[in-house]
């Protein structure tokens, strides 16, 4: 029965240090970032600005969750997006987006002081189908 004491007491002091060797912060979020959006991507030419809000540990990552919507007037609704974002090395603005069930935004290397540039639209079985651009408003 000691024994098993013993081991409880060293389990519990191991997950201890291993809780105080952890650096945890708070997340913090960017509401509302606007892009105009415009593509000639059959089933997105009604769509005309992509809504985020982007959502991470700044101090501890370089990654943040992004979630929105493409705004659709032309269309008569919205796509649910959400994906990922972060700034490489270089400062590039780098972004993936889902865009409804079926096709992914990749932006890659945007300029990381205007956040716009040419994104490519993929299907769901990865093949590249379109482009749009997109501009910080």
């Amino acid at each position: 029965m000691r024994s098993i004491k013993k081991i409880a007491a060293l389990a519990v002091l191991a997950l201890s240090g291993l809780a105080q060797g952890q650096t945890l912060s708070s997340t913090f979020t960017y509401s509302n970032l606007t892009w105009s959006f415009s593509t000639s991507q059959s089933g997105f030419t009604g769509c005309t600005q992509l809504f985020v809000d982007a959502t991470g540990d700044i101090h501890n990552s370089d990654s943040f969750s992004a979630y929105g919507q493409l705004f659709c007037p032309g269309l008569g609704g919205s796509y649910a997006s959400y994906g990922t974002a972060y700034f490489d090395a270089s400062n590039n603005f780098n972004m993936t987006l889902t865009l409804g069930p079926a096709f992914q935004l990749v932006c890659t290397n945007l300029n990381g002081g205007s956040l716009s540039g040419t994104c490519t639209i993929f299907n769901n079985t990865g093949s590249s189908t379109g482009t749009a651009n997109i501009s910080f408003l």
